[in-house]
This record gives structure tokens, C-alpha cells and sequence, in this order.
């Protein structure tokens, strides 16, 4: 991009920061998800596009972890995508059972904070966490100040 269109290396970095991801695939100002699957709803192929891609990409690396790993115990959806989107977690998982991978409707779609999603019978157990940035930093930074004696 730098030598067909002349851009600085800023300007690839800007590109790349406002045109890439799913805001770039999508078209949806932000790439917030939750504006993703409205637009979707709404008949957007372009937003739904992007979530497939998402999809894709985090059944890839759950296919890659299983193997580095030799199988699973857990699946962990976290952030706000993966705490609320009970559309995407069961995208995410759809399958995968093949890795002992099921999730059960009803507490995939019911439910908020910490919960397990997965069906009783489920082999690996699938889980949607709460993010809890402020308690991480927190906890973070007692670590730090103990460490110094303060």
C-alpha cells in the first residue's frame, strides 16, 4: 500500500485501524458487535459476513488449542462479545462437537455473569464469563505495590 498509493506508514497504520476488522469487512461505523448482528438482522450481508469470519476465526483457534493441547476440559467465551452474544457463542460452537463440544439452547439464551452454557451430557465443559477489567487491575496493582513494600 505504501509504494501503490504513496501512504507513510501512519497512514497504512490508520488504514488499517479504521478499515480493517470487522468495521472494515462489515461496513458498520465502530465494529461494535452488538451494532453487527442488528445490521445483520436488519438483512446486511456485508455485517453478516463479518460475524462469519469472526466465527470462523475462533473455531480455528479452538480446533488449533485442542490439538496443542490434545483435547479440552473447557471452552471460555469472556468479554462482551462472548459473555452476551449467545448468537456468536453458539456459532463458536456449532461443529465442534467432534471435540465433545455441546452447548444446550435454553442456558446458552437465559442467563448473565458467570455460567456454564454447555449441555449436562457435554464432554467439554462451555462457559460464558464476566469481564472484570477493574478487579484484574486492581489485584494487579496491589501485586505491584506489595512487591515494594508499601
Amino acid at each position: 500500500m505504501m509504494e501503490r498509493h504513496g501512504w507513510s506508514s501512519q497512514e497504512v497504520r490508520g488504514q488499517l485501524a479504521k478499515g480493517g476488522g470487522l468495521m472494515g469487512l462489515s461496513g458498520v461505523e465502530g465494529g461494535d458487535v452488538r451494532d453487527l448482528e442488528a445490521a445483520a438482522a436488519q438483512g446486511s450481508r456485508r455485517a453478516e459476513l463479518a460475524l462469519e469470519v469472526f466465527v470462523y476465526e475462533v473455531k480455528k483457534s479452538i480446533g488449533a488449542f485442542a490439538a496443542a493441547m490434545g483435547g479440552l476440559e473447557a471452552v471460555a467465551f469472556t468479554g462482551g462479545i462472548g459473555e452476551n452474544s449467545a448468537r456468536l457463542r453458539w456459532a463458536c460452537c456449532e461443529g465442534l462437537e467432534f471435540l465433545g463440544i455441546g452447548l444446550e439452547r435454553a442456558k446458552n439464551e437465559s442467563g448473565s455473569g458467570d455460567r456454564v452454557v454447555s449441555a449436562d451430557d457435554s464432554r467439554v465443559a462451555v462457559l460464558a464469563v464476566a469481564t472484570n477489567e477493574e478487579l484484574i487491575v486492581a489485584r494487579r496493582a496491589y501485586g505491584v505495590l506489595s512487591r515494594r513494600g508499601a
